[in-house]
């Protein structure tokens, strides 16, 4: 567990607008502070974003942790550093350390075909476990259907059992055969969710608990199993086009995503989690190579492992879900890491774009997107 002396160490630097200079003169931080700001402001009211939290740690600039904007728009509520928010597919990070910790314990094999486990799989006997966590195994993602949006629209608080998610994904026409490209799917996590049920006989929100989030000492990080947020939370705002004012979907099932996309966390979590996801912690060394084992995505710059992403040399995710998108990456070789947190989804890549941005801010040298 990581040692909860320096887990307060890391609490007590969260004052916000914080800008310490390691071995730079106050102009050169003040400078890049003010850059920083217009970044991401920029963009929030570009992408017209509600409200913003965003960290970055590095010893270019040290620790910068700032909110913009609103975090409840119906009574002008100003964000807050320390809210919670929905983090969507950056929940897959944790899923695939379960799943290689269960690789590890022998319980699981990579390269199983994955009707080994779920038999009612269409095509299960030439898809792996491994092109499921990397995102290579060509099954539609479910969240794409047109009927599916609507319904989340329409009835939010409407549980839904991870088979009916199976059933729309399979309902239409794979994008490619297994480990034939790449195309992010969120169905491929909700299969790996009811692969770790099968093999360890207890719910999954149980089983990240004990072997994930107990282990590294989260104090503000949950599987949510139900619609509300508990504790001090920014509101969730539905983006879509031609909406001069968002909507409201805080409060939704976070069944429409389950294991792809159920957690809860805030900046404070999700500092340690970075650097944490980065060095393969809780896994051996063959379980690290297997996640750091890299496809090409075709996108520029981006490369995928299990349950992770390389942007350039950074290494972490990014992810949503109807009324919150996050980007949580670190540099290694830097000892840097950027987390965005915004309270709207779809959001135009905003959160892809500010990290990229402030990347491109602190360490210029570091960016070769």
């Amino acid at each position: 567990m990581i040692n909860k002396f320096k887990y307060i160490f890391v609490q007590a630097l969260f004052v916000p607008i914080i800008l310490s200079s390691l071995n730079q003169d106050e102009a050169y931080c003040q400078s890049i502070k003010q850059t920083m700001d217009k970044v991401v402001n920029d963009i929030i009211t570009k992408k017209k974003i509600p409200g913003a939290i965003v960290g970055v740690w590095s010893p270019s600039v040290g620790v910068w942790v700032k909110s913009f904007g609103k975090s409840d728009i119906g009574n002008g509520r100003e964000m807050r550093w320390d809210k919670k928010m929905r983090i969507g597919s950056v929940s897959e990070t944790f899923l695939v350390t379960l799943l290689l910790e269960l690789a590890d314990e022998r319980k699981i094999n990579l390269d199983d075909k994955i009707n080994k486990y779920l038999p009612f799989v269409q095509n299960g006997n030439n898809i792996t476990v491994r092109q499921l966590a990397n995102n290579t195994s060509g099954i539609f993602n479910y969240m794409d259907d047109d009927n599916f949006k609507a319904e989340i629209k329409k009835n939010p608080f409407r549980e839904w059992q991870p088979r009916e998610l199976i059933n729309i994904a399979f309902s239409h026409a794979p994008y490619f055969s297994p480990g034939r490209g790449w195309h992010p799917s969120e169905t491929n996590f909700i299969l790996l969710g009811m692969i770790i049920e099968k093999v360890t006989s207890e719910p999954l929100q149980d089983t990240l608990k004990t072997k994930v989030l107990d282990k590294i000492g989260f104090l503000n990080t949950a599987f949510a199993t139900g619609p509300f947020i508990s504790g001090d939370y920014s509101r969730g705002y539905l983006g879509e086009k031609n909406n001069s004012v968002p909507e409201d979907i805080t409060f939704l099932d976070p069944s429409i995503m389950w294991a792809a996309g159920a957690f809860i966390s805030d900046l404070s979590d999700l500092s340690l989690w970075a650097k944490s996801l980065a060095g393969g912690s809780l896994l051996t060394d063959k379980s690290k190579a297997a996640r750091f084992s890299w496809v090409e995505t075709g996108q520029p710059g981006v490369e995928s492992g299990l349950g992770v992403l390389k942007v350039g040399d950074y290494i972490g995710y990014n992810g949503g879900i109807p009324g919150y998108s996050c980007a949580m990456f670190y540099l290694p070789s830097r000892d840097t890491t950027i987390i965005v947190l915004l309270n709207k989804f779809p959001d135009d890549d905003a959160a892809n774009l500010i990290f990229k941005a402030l990347a491109k801010t602190i360490l210029p040298e570091s960016v070769t997107w």
